[in-house]
């Protein structure tokens, strides 16, 4: 958790879109953050002092929930998948390096599952939210294209050159 990231260059316009995306990526990781059973990923291990000797062997690339509220407050993604990868990463890591029969191994699989669901939630709201502004957009071509129609047919049975 002690690596850095170059700050993405985004073209973010004026805003929109983007900071949209990742205010829901906000969102999402504060609910994670806030459920019961994430104490335990909230912050880096402590691998010395927990006694975890193994835990850099077996973990190559730590990550925790308060490094990717720390890397969303600095602007370090450049992209909801980099993310949700740190997210899923926090579990999957807990998951290769505790047992099965191990409550954190069992409360890092709740919280994927949670986190997928919302992650899915989200997907499918943007993807309704996307189709209705295409749906509007294409109307507006739409109305365009047969503006012109019109007036093209118009003029020329007035036989004007437009």
């Amino acid at each position: 958790s002690g690596q850095k990231r170059s700050v993405p260059v985004v073209a973010k316009g004026n805003g929109g879109d983007f900071d949209d995306l990742m205010k829901m990526c906000r969102e999402i990781l504060t609910k994670l953050m806030r459920n019961k059973s994430s104490w335990v990923f909230n912050k880096p291990v402590d691998a010395s002092g927990l006694g975890l000797y193994d835990y850099h062997h077996i973990v190559k690339k730590p990550m925790d929930l308060g490094t990717v509220k720390a890397y969303l407050a600095k602007n370090l993604y450049s992209s909801p998948s980099q993310f949700a990868s740190d997210v899923r990463l926090t579990f999957n890591n807990a998951m290769l390096y505790n047992p099965k029969t191990d409550q954190v191994h069992s409360m890092a699989a709740q919280l994927l599952s949670q986190f997928e669901d919302c992650l899915d939630r989200f997907k499918r709201n943007w993807i309704v939210e996307l189709r209705k502004m295409w749906f509007v957009v294409g109307m507006m071509i739409a109305v365009e294209v047969l503006g012109m129609r019109l007036l093209v047919q118009r003029d020329a049975r007035s036989r004007r050159l437009i």
